[in-house]
């Protein structure tokens, strides 16, 4: 089957910008689902207009907006897989961190203040939480062990006190960026 120019045009500008917003929201910032809706939304934007070309005889061009959608929708999928991928990594990686924690505590009486003081005597390194250039380390703060986790900029983590994993949303995130939460009104402050 020869694929005709507009579609091979369409598939490689969808494969091209898939992969480019792959590279910028996952793996830069570990944020997948971002990426997995701008992915949707451009397929069901070329869907749209391949779909107006189409009944005005413009069949080549729909051919390749066609194509574009399903590149679009495939890189959707991809977007997802990444972030779940993370996020099951982060998830492991967080125990490790937790049990490293729970003996840190059994020797020194208390959680320690930053994830650099498990190691070496509790952990060989500090793992990364994730595969991503910024926020993929693990964080503690208020209490808590935290990555970034990939839903829209929000953390997960492990509440040290109460003994549970939580999700500690823009709290958390602003507590790693070293801003103090105060009173229900959520005023930041560093």
């Amino acid at each position: 089957m020869k694929l005709e120019k507009e579609t091979t045009y369409g598939l490689c500008i969808g494969a091209v910008s898939i992969f480019g917003l792959l590279l910028v929201t996952e793996g830069v910032f570990g944020e997948g689902v971002l990426g997995a809706f701008a992915a949707a939304g451009a397929a069901g934007l070329s869907l749209l207009a391949g779909l107006a070309a189409y009944p005005l005889g413009k069949r080549a061009l729909a051919k390749g907006l066609f194509a574009n959608a399903m590149v679009f929708s495939l890189g959707a999928g991809l977007h997802v897989a990444a972030a779940r991928g993370n996020a099951v990594i982060a998830g492991r990686r967080l125990e490790l961190m937790v049990s490293a924690a729970e003996k840190y505590k059994a020797k020194y009486g208390k959680y320690p203040e930053n994830p650099e003081a498990l190691a070496p005597e509790f952990l060989a390194k500090v793992p990364r939480a994730k595969y991503t250039l910024l926020w993929g380390g693990f964080y503690i703060a208020d209490g808590k062990i935290m990555y970034v986790s990939p839903m829209m900029f929000m953390t997960s983590g492990y509440d040290m006190a109460a003994g549970r994993r939580m999700c500690t949303g823009f709290p958390g995130l602003a507590a790693i960026l070293g801003y103090k939460v105060s009173g229900e009104g959520h005023k930041y402050r560093r």
